[in-house]
Formats: C-alpha cells, structure tokens, sequence
C-alpha cells in the first residue's frame, strides 16, 4: 500500500500536515541560522558594493527573497495542506517558478566561474547560456503537461523531481576539465582555482543529494514531498550565497596581498576572477 493510499485515514492526514508544518517551520529556522552566521561577512563584502552590481542583487535576491517565501509559507501553510484542488495547482504553479529560480541563479554564479575559467571564451558562454535556456523551457513544458493532471483532492506536493542535476553535472565537467588544463599549465594549485573547484563540488554534491531526496519521495509517492520544496529554498539560498561571499573574499584577500586595491574594483565575478588568474599565473 502506498502513502498515498495510507495518508487517507484521519490520523494519518493529521500526523502529515504536522510533519509538514514542522519541516516547513525548521527550513525557516536553518535560513535565519545561515543568515545569522554569514551577516558579518555579508556586510563587510557585499553592501559596498555598488548598486550596478549584478552578483550584489543576485546575492539578496537568493538571501531575502528566499527569506520572505519561507515566511510567507509559514502563513500559507494552513491553505497548502487543506486539500482543495484549486489550491494544490496554483501551489504547483508557484513552486515551480520559484524553485526554478533558485536553481538558475545558483547555475549563472556557477556559469559565471565556468565563463571565467575559460577565458571569457563566448563559445563556452553560448553553450552555458542554451543550457540553462533549455533547462528552463523544458520545465516550462513539464509544468504544463503536469498541472492538468493533478489531483484532485490530497496534501498538496511537487510532484515531479527537478531536472537540474544533469546541468550540474555538466557545468562541473567543464570545471574539472578546466581544472587538469590549469595543473598543466603550472597554475592549478591557486586559490582561485582551488576555490572554484570546492565550491563548485560543494554544490554539486548537495544538489545531488537533495535531488536524491525528492526522487526517493516521488517514488513513494510520499504526499509529503512538499517539505522538500521548503528544504530546497533554504539549502539553495544558503548555497548560492556563499558562492557569492567566497569569491568576494578571496578577491579583497588577493588584492590587498599584491597591493593593488584598484585590481578588483568591478564586481563582476568573471572579471575578478579573470583578473585573479592573470595575476597569479
């Protein structure tokens, strides 16, 4: 019998609402945690930064955006697990959209890195950019063919897993591939580059593994896969943000080692680390 069939009785419908509920209230409190811990490094390296910065809005969209859809959701969840089918698609629709935007926003700071590795090769731009262009219409095609078939009645859920892990994959080929062409060159053992690949992995395993999760959920056909939504804002604003912050710090750190305070004064991260390479090879 599965979850679905189960989630049916009284007790069960209640048992999951308040699991739901929990998880939703303990991915908020691990993104208050996140902020918290990093809010020092935030304003010491991302607020003067100037208003034309793209990875400084990219860094409080991911941040405080993703911070008010979890408090939202803390409101919203009475309506989320009420059952009604009008609810469950326009939750759908919303999920969607959102967690879609956090993954292509994690994936331009790593296009970016990947941009930035090779050179500012526009052949490797162009390949990254149809990339997350096709991700991102192919889950405008899957939530299309999806939202007529949901249920009608039930805990709202996401019911299809994210496609992203294929992007990850590739987007860290080209990183590692990077990485053996650096290691020849004599400048693989850098801190920019060693960095990228760190981070880079970071994200790459937790991504995986938190795909992992929603797959095992939908395989179960677990009527609590939404929690995973929840999780995945906060993991993926955590994640994206310290992207942002460890490059920031590396650059000021670089900088301020070789004397030259004017070297890093555009905040594109390509630009940083382009500059860096050149530097340091």
């Amino acid at each position: 019998m599965s979850s679905s069939d189960e989630i049916q009785s009284p007790s069960s419908m209640a048992k999951a609402i308040r699991d739901i509920k929990n998880h939703c209230l303990a991915s908020l409190v691990f993104l208050v945690w996140d902020i918290l811990v990093t809010y020092e490094v935030e304003v010491e390296y991302i607020w003067p930064k100037p208003r034309r910065s793209f990875f400084k809005w990219l860094f409080f969209y991911l941040r405080y955006f993703n911070l008010f859809c979890q408090i939202w959701h803390q409101i919203a969840i009475q309506s989320l697990t009420s059952g009604q089918s009008s609810m469950c698609k326009a939750w759908f629709i919303y999920s969607t959209v959102v967690s879609q935007a956090s993954f292509t926003a994690i994936e331009v700071i790593l296009a970016a890195r990947v941009f930035a590795l090779f050179n500012k090769s526009y052949r490797v731009a162009y390949c990254l950019a149809i990339l997350i262009t096709g991700e991102v219409a192919t889950m405008a095609i899957n939530a299309a063919h999806t939202i007529p078939l949901m249920p009608q009645d039930g805990v709202c859920v996401v019911m299809k897993p994210p496609k992203e892990i294929m992007n990850y994959s590739i987007l860290l080929g080209f990183i590692v591939f990077k990485h053996v062409v650096a290691v020849r060159a004599g400048w693989g053992r850098t801190p920019i580059v060693l960095l990228i690949i760190r981070d880079s992995t970071s994200v790459y395993v937790v991504m995986i593994v938190l795909t992992g999760f929603i797959l095992a959920h939908c395989e179960l056909q677990d009527d609590c896969t939404i929690v995973m939504f929840f999780w995945l804002m906060s993991i993926s604003s955590a994640s994206g943000c310290r992207l942002i912050i460890n490059m920031q710090q590396l650059a000021s750190i670089t900088s301020k080692r070789h004397g030259t305070p004017g070297l890093f004064t555009t905040d594109l991260e390509v630009e940083m680390s382009c500059r860096t390479m050149s530097m340091v090879a």
